[in-house]
C-alpha cells in the first residue's frame, strides 16, 4: 500500500439551476474553492498568502449548438473546464505561485459524478462534446485524483446560491478558450496529447525515475514539441502500418530522435471544428539493444507503464474513499 500525502483540494459545484440559455450561447456558472493542505504547506513550504481561499465563480460558455446536450453532460463538461480555468496559471491560478500548483498534489472534489467516473477510466456513455471537454481536463490534471463531494462538503456554496454572499471573483472562459490554451502548436501544426501519450512519456525507459517525481505531467510533455521532428521512411518499421484508420482519418508518425528519443503516434482529427493531430502514444525511439537491456531489468516502457497505472489506480481508489482529504 502506497502512502499518499493529504492533498490540496479544489472544490467545484454546479447544478441545473446554474445553466442559462441565451440566443447565441449557453452559459453555465461553476463555483470553485481552493483548500490548502496543511501537510503539504509544511513539506513544500507553500505560500498560503498566494492562494485564493475565498470562493470564485467560473462562467463557462458553450456554443448554442450544445443545447442538444443532456443536462448531465453539459454540467459535467462545464465543471471539467472550470477546474482547468480555476487552477491553470494561464487562467485564474487559484492556488497562486508563478508556475501554478503541482498537479499531482491536487484532489479535485466535484459535484458531477461523471468526473469521478472519467478519472477512474470507467466505461461511461459520453457525447462528442462532453468527451472532448472531459479529455481537455483529464490531460491537464493527469496525475491528480478526483472524487465526488461527500455529504455536507458543498455547504460552502449555499450562501452563494441564495445570494447571501458574492463570489470573490468572476472569471470567464469557454470550451474553445480552454482548447486553444491546452493545444500545442508549432511549425508542424496543432497537437493535442491524450492521457495515453502522457503515460507513455512518463514511462520512457531512458527517462523513467519514479512514478511520483513529475509533478506537472502535462507541462512536462509540452516540452517535447519544442524540437525538430523527422518523418519516418515510408515502409519502415516506424512508419504507420496503415495510411488511414477505420474512421477514414489519416495516421501519422513523427520521430523525435534528439533529447527525448521517442515517436509521436498520431491521427488527424477535428476538435471544435479545427484540424489537429491527436497524439495517441509516445513509444520510445531507441536502439533495439538498449531496449533489450531495459527489458532484462524489468525497466522497459511496458513495465514502467504498469507501475504508473498501478500507482494512479491506487491513488484514485484511495481518493474515492476520502482518505486523501
Amino acid at each position: 500500500m502506497q502512502k499518499f500525502n493529504q492533498l490540496h483540494k479544489l472544490f467545484t459545484y454546479t447544478d441545473k439551476t446554474l445553466i442559462k440559455i441565451n440566443p447565441n450561447e449557453i452559459l453555465v456558472y461553476v463555483y470553485a474553492k481552493a483548500v490548502l493542505s496543511e501537510e503539504l504547506e509544511k513539506i513544500r513550504h507553500y505560500p498560503r498568502e498566494e492562494v485564493t481561499e475565498y470562493p470564485i465563480c467560473i462562467e463557462v460558455r458553450f456554443p448554442v449548438s450544445a443545447v442538444r446536450e443532456t443536462t448531465e453532460h453539459i454540467l459535467a463538461s462545464a465543471e471539467a473546464l472550470a477546474q482547468v480555468a480555476a487552477v491553470s496559471p494561464e487562467f485564474y491560478n487559484i492556488f497562486g505561485t508563478k508556475k501554478g500548483v503541482n498537479i499531482t498534489d491536487v484532489l479535485l472534489v466535484a459535484s458531477q459524478k461523471i468526473l469521478e467516473q472519467f478519472a477512474g477510466y470507467e466505461a461511461i456513455e459520453l457525447s462528442k462534446v462532453s468527451n472532448q471537454c472531459l479529455s481537455l481536463s483529464s490531460v491537464f490534471f493527469y496525475g491528480a485524483a478526483t472524487r465526488l463531494a461527500k455529504k455536507g462538503e458543498n455547504d460552502w456554496v449555499k450562501p452563494l446560491l441564495t445570494g447571501e454572499e458574492e463570489p470573490y471573483a468572476i472569471y470567464n472562459t469557454s470550451s474553445q478558450n480552454v482548447y486553444e490554451r491546452l493545444c500545442i502548436e508549432n511549425k508542424g501544426g496543432k497537437f493535442f496529447v491524450t492521457r495515453k501519450a502522457i503515460e507513455d512519456f512518463l514511462a520512457l525507459p531512458h527517462r523513467f525515475t519514479a512514478v511520483d517525481t513529475v509533478t506537472r505531467p502535462f507541462k512536462a510533455v509540452r516540452g517535447v514539441f519544442g524540437q525538430v521532428f523527422k518523418e519516418p521512411i515510408p515502409g519502415s518499421p516506424y512508419a504507420p502500418s496503415e495510411m488511414y484508420n477505420e474512421q477514414g482519418r489519416r495516421n501519422k508518425v513523427l520521430l523525435a530522435p534528439a533529447v527525448w528519443r521517442l515517436r509521436l503516434v498520431m491521427v488527424e482529427e477535428e476538435i471544435f471544428g479545427e484540424p489537429v493531430y491527436i497524439v495517441k502514444g509516445m513509444p520510445a525511439y531507441i536502439l533495439r539493444e538498449e531496449m533489450e537491456e531495459y527489458k532484462k531489468n524489468d525497466a522497459d516502457q511496458i513495465a514502467n507503464t504498469r507501475k504508473i497505472r498501478e500507482y494512479l489506480k491506487e491513488k484514485q481508489l484511495v481518493a474515492v474513499t476520502g482518505e486523501l482529504g
